[in-house]
């Protein structure tokens, strides 16, 4: 390890003086036959030095995959978390509407869809009828084309479509998703 130190600290000594005598070049300044023996003798070694940099970053790498893994995992789950609290926040709103509208049969939906959201926060399996039922409540809230290009990009990272290209094109896109799995 010692003599690997050694050697990397006089490369990087050999490349600042050569750096030097590359500006000298570069001002049209002629090399004495010393200056370029050394100026090629850097540049090989750095030439030499490409092969087994490769057998030592390669092996490196398979420490850092994990935390790349990672990142990108952290990534997907953060635009999850940022569509389920897209979605929360349309079911509170909803739900604050129903409770304060005036008829009696819809007063009761919104204290069936408190509970439903209050079960499914904490975790109760609910059916999918129960779903389908409270969907009804959201008529055009929840389509394609009334949510926010923000939130569109947010939906379409979730589902796994790349979120670069135009928002008609993602819609279209989530809409053949849509029908192509429909919920049953």
């Amino acid at each position: 390890m010692k003599h690997y130190w050694l050697g990397i600290k006089l490369l990087g000594a050999d490349v600042r003086i050569n750096s030097r005598m590359l500006l000298k070049l570069a001002n049209e300044k002629g090399l004495s036959r010393k200056e370029r023996q050394q100026l090629t003798r850097t540049t090989v070694d750095i030439f030499r030095l490409v092969p087994v940099a490769v057998f030592i970053i390669v092996p490196f790498m398979e420490f850092l995959l994990p935390l790349f893994l990672k990142e990108a995992l952290e990534k997907k789950l953060n635009a999850r978390i940022e569509y389920a609290k897209f979605l929360q926040d349309i079911f509170k709103e909803k739900a604050k509407e129903i409770q304060n509208s005036r008829s009696g049969e819809v007063k009761k939906t919104a204290e069936d869809l408190d509970k439903f959201l209050s079960n499914a926060r904490t975790g109760v399996v609910v059916s999918k009828e129960e779903v389908l039922g409270f969907a009804k409540l959201f008529n055009d809230e929840l389509t394609l084309d009334n949510i926010s290009r923000p939130r569109l990009v947010i939906m379409c990272k979730h589902i796994g479509i790349q979120p670069y290209e135009t928002v008609n094109f993602r819609r279209t896109t989530s809409r053949t998703l849509k029908e192509s799995n429909p919920i049953k």
